[in-house]
């Protein structure tokens, strides 16, 4: 009977390796030998099944946005509740998985950010593609929330959509700095109760 490849050798499985490891690491940091040992794939597989070590990174990167990012938005930003709430719930939520030490430290993609700002202009372009994509994502649900009219007076979907791509990049940036959660949540609050005024 053949036997199986090992688990690792799986693509979807090597992938998710390569993305704890871009994760934890980041895209300088990383070496193909991390790769190699994280993913259990030699350099001529990892090239044959995702490209080079920028193309590994822009697949790893998408899914963790897949993965991670995406499945929070889709859960805490509804457009069938108050706009409040509904931000409230999600940077909640962002804050969570930010100090969740069982997962590497940060927001992959913020600090995909921060390491592109002195890096290869590859990287920056793929930094402002998902930082894009993200702040897209947030313009279409305000509009969405807009459209069932619960938008605060007083505020329009540019301002907000900036001010919830503030508040969200913001949360990776003071847990970076060493602030404590506690201190994190009292941040969150108060930018929530800015749209009740």
């Amino acid at each position: 009977m053949t036997r199986g490849r090992p688990r690792k050798e799986d693509p979807e499985t090597a992938l998710n390796a390569a993305m704890m490891l871009f994760w934890q690491k980041g895209f300088k940091r990383t070496t193909l030998s991390d790769l190699e040992q994280a993913t259990g794939l030699v350099k001529p597989s990892l090239y044959h099944a995702f490209g080079n070590k920028m193309e590994i990174f822009a697949k790893a990167l998408e899914h963790y946005v897949e993965t991670v990012g995406r499945p929070i938005s889709r859960e805490t930003l509804r457009d069938d509740i108050p706009v409040d709430q509904g931000i409230r719930n999600f940077l909640t939520t962002v804050a969570d998985r930010t100090y969740d030490n069982s997962t590497p430290e940060g927001c992959m993609t913020v600090n995909t950010i921060v390491e592109s700002s002195d890096s290869a202009p590859e990287l920056k372009k793929l930094s402002r593609k998902f930082s894009q994509e993200r702040f897209n994502y947030f313009r279409h649900y305000l509009e969405r929330v807009e459209a069932n009219g619960l938008l605060p007076d007083g505020f329009d979907v540019d301002s907000l959509t900036s001010f919830l791509e503030a508040q969200f990049i913001s949360i990776s940036v003071l847990y970076k700095s060493g602030i404590d959660r506690e201190n994190v949540q009292r941040s969150i609050d108060t930018a929530i109760k800015s749209l009740k005024n």
